[in-house]
């Protein structure tokens, strides 16, 4: 019988694979420890936007902005406890430059409400 993974456990072994793989399988359990806690709070702040935007008290744009946001704070406070080559090896790019994940036009275009 199949047992079924709690998502918050796969996060974290998605997470912790991650590491290891671009940052080496000695990369400090103490990074480890501060790069979940960011995380989970990332996620959790994202989760009241999607509630948000579903219940249609913000507007797709402002979700959009609101996660990019979201990702450049919780990036800013990664960049506080990696180094620099740690960092870029971790995200793919230089502590500082900002990213956007969302598109704000195509969240426009979106219809979030209803969605589960």
């Amino acid at each position: 019988m199949a047992m079924a993974i709690a998502p918050a456990a796969t996060l974290d072994a998605d997470l912790a694979a991650m590491l290891r793989e671009r940052l080496g399988p000695e990369f400090s359990r103490t990074k480890v420890t501060r790069i979940r806690q960011i995380r989970a709070s990332l996620l959790q702040k994202k989760a009241e936007l999607d509630q948000a935007v579903r219940r249609g008290t913000i507007t797709p744009r402002r979700f959009a902005d609101g996660v990019n946001e979201l990702v450049n704070q919780h990036l800013r406070q990664a960049a506080q406890i990696l180094t620099p080559a740690e960092y870029e090896r971790l995200f793919g790019i230089p502590p500082g430059e900002a990213t956007g994940i969302v598109d704000p036009t195509v969240a426009e275009q979106s219809n979030y409400r209803g969605r589960g």
